[in-house]
């Protein structure tokens, strides 16, 4: 995943914010980043300490140490120093909210088909920005949104907003959860398309 929120939500009108590097090769990539790196000064004189937090989840580890391994791979094992920290549920909800980590896991799923389900992830001071960010003008932008009368000046302005949030990098956006369905042709009231969570209810089934 390159942007901060998916392409499918609200019809699509917030697709085409992925970063412009992701469209790069590889190895101009690589490049870039090895270039940021050395300018934040960091190489094999003064190699960079961090260590990615995770909850207890065989899932979560196999992400972080692969995380580990390809920061190594690019960088150098003598530039980069990554260390794995496994917490109990509690105590990583309570350092994660205190902001008390380098690199915290995080996951989130849209409770409903709006870009706003994302949006509050960013929020200055709101109770589900995890990632402390705080972007100026963020705020307002989606404030104006908010006042918006005519649609396209909504999205224009959510837009702008997302791409303000995105150039501070206070998350990693790695992946998107994904499911796949077999329905019979027989099953009837459940369409994946519009199910957005996964609920499964028989009660909405026809056979």
């Amino acid at each position: 995943a390159y942007s901060y929120v998916t392409a499918t939500v609200e019809n699509g009108q917030f697709a085409g914010l992925d970063y412009e590097w992701s469209k790069w090769p590889r190895d101009k990539q690589v490049e870039y980043a090895r270039q940021l790196f050395a300018e934040a000064g960091y190489g094999p004189g003064n190699p960079l300490e961090i260590t990615i937090s995770y909850n207890t989840n065989e899932g979560h580890k196999k992400i972080a140490l692969a995380i580990g391994s390809m920061w190594e791979d690019v960088f150098g094992k003598d530039s980069i120093v990554v260390k794995q920290a496994n917490q109990e549920w509690k105590t990583f909800l309570r350092d994660r909210s205190e902001a008390n980590y380098d690199v915290a896991r995080d996951g989130w799923e849209a409770d409903y088909d709006s870009v706003d389900s994302y949006t509050v992830l960013y929020t200055s001071g709101g109770p589900q920005n995890n990632s402390k960010t705080d972007t100026p003008g963020y705020n307002e932008l989606l404030d104006q949104a908010k006042r918006a009368t005519d649609p396209a000046e909504r999205v224009r302005l959510i837009r702008q907003a997302v791409t303000l949030a995105m150039s501070d990098y206070g998350i990693i956006p790695l992946y998107q959860y994904t499911y796949s369905r077999l329905i019979s042709s027989r099953v009837k009231g459940y369409d994946p398309k519009d199910n957005h969570l996964d609920h499964v209810m028989s009660k909405w089934y026809k056979f």
